[in-house]
């Protein structure tokens, strides 16, 4: 792997940043002088690192999962289930009362 100085020339003209905050110094791209890659070790690491989140992830298959969208009036992101015509439940019950109040005005004017 590349010495501190290398890689801070290197980071300097084409600009990684991490090097100060990477604990094992050598990231997933594996800049190297001689391009050989990642060390063994970490390669292995990281592939038995994605292969546990691989399995963690197939045992969740069945796991069904709140889904949620944005309220076409305000905004705010609510469970699926809860919404009518796209808007959460007071958006929706506001206009309601809004739609009723104007409906009700209308048919007193017409008496």
């Amino acid at each position: 792997m590349l010495s501190k100085e290398e890689f801070e020339k290197i980071e300097l003209e084409h600009g990684c940043g991490y090097w100060n905050l990477c604990w094992e110094h050598a990231c997933p791209c594996a800049i190297t002088t001689e391009n050989k890659g990642l060390r063994e070790d970490i390669y292995k690491g990281f592939i038995e690192e994605n292969k546990k989140l691989a399995d963690e992830y197939d045992s969740m298959e069945d796991v069904e999962l709140t889904k949620y969208a944005k309220c076409r009036e305000c905004g705010d992101w609510e469970e699926e289930n809860y919404m009518t015509d796209g808007m959460c439940s007071v958006c929706y019950h506001e206009i309601q009362d809004a739609l009723e109040e104007e409906y009700y005005f209308e048919s007193e004017e017409e008496q």
